[in-house]
């Protein structure tokens, strides 16, 4: 196993307002598909690490668990595209600690509650 996570599936309320920041904010490109009147929207990173898709199904939430993206070198690039895409930020950028690195936790323009990660 390379991942513990295979695949993840955002609720959202918007598919448009949703694929728009995702594809802005990760630099993604999203290919939209309708599941039996569902739109999903799916990406998948060019190495093969997790995909996944953003779904107009469910309920977008700030009590789910709390998913963490690559933040790559510096988390801090991708939080500086959060506000004028729509989304808050309720915690900057933090150092967990010197060998863990840092961490910011955001919610998207539909409400779901989003973590970065990255060691620098």
């Amino acid at each position: 196993m390379t991942s513990l996570f295979a695949w993840i599936e955002i609720p959202v309320s918007d598919f448009t307002r949703a694929k728009e920041f995702y594809e802005e904010l990760l630099g993604l490109s999203i290919i939209e598909h309708d599941f039996d009147g569902v739109m999903h929207g799916f990406w998948q990173k060019t190495d093969n690490s997790v995909g996944g898709a953003i779904v107009a199904e469910g309920t977008p939430s700030k009590t789910g668990p709390l998913v963490y993206f690559d933040g790559g070198d510096d988390l801090q690039n991708f939080l500086n595209k959060i506000p004028s895409l729509g989304g808050k930020i309720v915690l900057e950028k933090t150092l967990i600690s010197p060998e863990i690195g840092y961490y910011a936790i955001f919610i998207d323009t539909e409400g779901n509650r989003f973590a970065f990660w990255s060691s620098k």
